[in-house]
C-alpha cells in the first residue's frame, strides 16, 4: 500500500517558518484512506445490508425502456434491460458470469468473466482493505466534476485491473467512475456518473446514473430502491434452458 504523504520531522528549532505554500496545500489535503472512510460514512451502513434492487427507466441511442438491477452479497448481480425492440440480461453468481440479448445467449470467460466478478462484488468500496479484492489505492489529486471539485482516489484491484473514483470533496459522495470496459477481447473507456442522490432508509444513494462509452450514452432514472429483499440464488445462475448438461 503506498503512503500518500508523509510529513517530515523539522526538529527542535526554536524559530518554526511556514512551509513553502505548495507543501502546505498538499499538507491540508485529506489521505486516500480518509477520503474512502469519509465516502463510506456519507453513504451509510453498506454492510448492513444484504441485498440491493432497483427499477427505473433507461434511454439509449434513441431508444427507451426499463432496467432493473438486483445485487447480492458477497458477489451476485443480475441486471435486465428492456428497450422493447432489444431485450439484454446479465448474471453473475460468483464464479460464473453471462449475457444474453438478440444475438443469443454466451458465458463469459477471460477478461470480461474476471470484469463481471469484480463488478458484482456487493458493497465493494467497503472492502477497499482487503488483500483478497483490492491491491491498494492512491490518491492522485483533485478535478472538477461538473463544476465541483472532487477528489480523485484510484482503486487497484487484486487481478491488476484499475479504475478511478471520484468524491466530491464537500458531500464526500461518488460522482464519477472513470474506467475501462472490456467487450470481447477490446478495452473500452467508459465513465460513470451518479447524481440526484436521496436517502434510502438508512443509505444515501443516486438516483440517476449516466453511462458515457465511446459507442454510447446511456441514462438511468432510478424510481425506486429495495433493501435486503429476499433475493434467490437462481436469478443470477445461467439460466436453466442454456445450462450445460451435466456429464454422465
Amino acid at each position: 500500500m503506498e503512503i500518500d504523504y508523509e510529513e517530515e520531522n523539522c526538529g527542535d528549532s526554536a524559530h518554526h517558518r511556514a512551509p513553502p505554500l505548495s507543501l502546505a496545500a498538499h499538507a491540508q489535503q485529506p489521505s486516500a484512506e480518509e477520503i474512502i472512510k469519509k465516502h463510506l460514512a456519507a453513504v451509510g451502513p453498506l454492510g448492513k445490508h444484504k441485498s440491493q434492487a432497483y427499477k427505473g427507466s433507461i434511454k439509449v441511442q434513441g431508444l427507451e425502456g426499463t432496467v432493473e438491477n438486483y445485487s447480492k452479497a458477497p458477489d451476485k448481480n443480475y441486471q435486465k434491460v428492456d428497450l422493447k425492440m432489444v431485450v439484454q440480461e446479465s448474471g453473475c453468481d460468483g464464479t460464473s458470469a453471462w449475457k444474453r440479448d438478440q444475438g443469443g445467449f454466451r458465458e463469459l470467460s477471460g477478461a470480461e468473466l474476471q470484469q463481471a466478478k469484480e463488478n458484482a462484488l456487493f458493497a465493494k468500496t467497503l472492502r477497499y482493505k482487503d488483500s483478497a479484492v483490492y491491491s491498494g489505492y492512491k490518491l492522485l489529486g483533485t478535478e472538477d466534476v461538473d463544476g465541483k471539485k472532487a477528489y480523485k482516489v484510484q482503486f487497484t484491484m487484486k487481478s491488476g485491473a484499475s479504475y478511478v473514483a471520484y468524491f466530491d470533496a464537500n458531500s464526500f459522495l461518488e460522482v464519477l467512475r472513470d474506467s475501462e470496459s472490456a467487450l470481447g477481447a477490446t478495452k473500452v473507456s467508459r465513465q460513470i456518473f451518479y447524481g440526484d442522490f436521496r436517502k434510502v432508509e438508512d443509505l444515501t444513494l443516486p438516483f440517476e446514473i449516466r453511462q458515457v462509452t465511446p459507442y454510447n450514452e446511456a441514462v438511468i432514472k432510478i424510481g425506486s430502491y429495495t433493501l435486503d429483499q429476499d433475493l434467490k440464488d437462481s436469478l443470477f445462475a445461467p439460466p436453466k434452458e442454456t445450462a450445460k448438461p451435466a456429464a454422465k
